[in-house]
């Protein structure tokens, strides 16, 4: 019952936080199409970071079930730093590739690629911080929801 519990509100922290982004593109003045809509969907970088929000909301459910005296709590609390250390370094790679890649191509000549290609990149750290404060309150709202009556069968 938990890994059901625990996957259906993964996959409602992706769907939620790539909504996030899809509404950011439309309030910056994109027009919605089908094509913008399914590209955010399966591939869009930017704020907030799904892969921290599904980490956070994760982290928060197994924090309100187990307690943080648990040692499964620190494991995946041990986890979630090396993945967001990384998330946070790729952004940084790329701005050293960026560098490199400036000297080699004109990058006036291919600017709207280029910045495209940045943009797929990475997280920044608001990005970081959005998704992580997106996923602990979608993890402690599905936990309200529907937690309470999983709970019970975890302790006994």
């Amino acid at each position: 019952m938990l890994t059901i519990y625990i996957i259906s509100t993964v996959f409602l922290t992706m769907f939620l936080s790539q909504s996030v982004k899809y509404v950011g593109k439309l309030v910056k003045g994109k027009r919605f199409s089908t094509k913008h809509l399914v590209f955010t969907y399966l591939w869009a970088s930017g704020a907030p970071s799904t892969h921290t929000s599904i980490m956070f909301s994760t982290l928060t459910q197994m924090i309100l079930f187990f307690g943080l005296d648990n040692p499964v709590v620190l494991v995946t609390l041990l986890f979630m730093s090396y993945e967001i250390y990384r998330i946070l370094n790729q952004r940084k790679g790329y701005e050293a590739f960026e560098t490199l890649f400036g000297k080699i191509l004109d990058q006036q000549a291919n600017e709207k690629d280029f910045y495209k290609l940045k943009d797929m990149l990475g997280h920044s750290i608001f990005d970081t911080v959005m998704g992580a404060l997106l996923g602990t309150f979608i993890g402690v709202v599905a936990y309200h929801y529907y937690g309470y009556s999983v709970k019970p069968s975890i302790t006994n």
